[in-house]
């Protein structure tokens, strides 16, 4: 266990210094990345709520293109989680027979 680990918790800590004003924006990028990774479990899950402010949209794209969007040690997939709010579930293969591999995109409006 992290000697940061709260004793009995799989929680950690996490220390800010600075401006009051650094904080409160570390504090929205730590719960957005925490919503981001929930979303993606629920995708990955099959467990998308249903939600009429969740929007869910599939795209197909080429196999032999994937990697582009995953990018390299997965640097610009998650730049496109990060910066869009949005989650991206990318299928590790196509489906038998099939040359796409659909990706599946969840987000709420901006």
């Amino acid at each position: 266990m992290a000697s940061d680990s709260q004793p009995g918790t799989n929680h950690r800590n996490l220390f800010v210094e600075g401006e009051e004003a650094h904080f409160e924006r570390v504090k929205q990028i730590v719960s957005d990345l925490i919503e981001s990774q929930k979303r993606l479990k629920q995708v990955m899950s099959g467990n998308i709520p249903d939600d009429p402010n969740v929007y869910k949209e599939d795209l197909a794209v080429p196999d032999n293109l994937v990697g582009l969007v995953i990018g390299k040690k997965g640097d610009t997939i998650r730049t496109i989680n990060r910066t869009s709010g949005a989650s991206v579930y990318i299928p590790k293969e196509a489906e038998a027979g099939k040359t796409e591999r659909v990706l599946t995109i969840t987000g709420t409006p901006a």
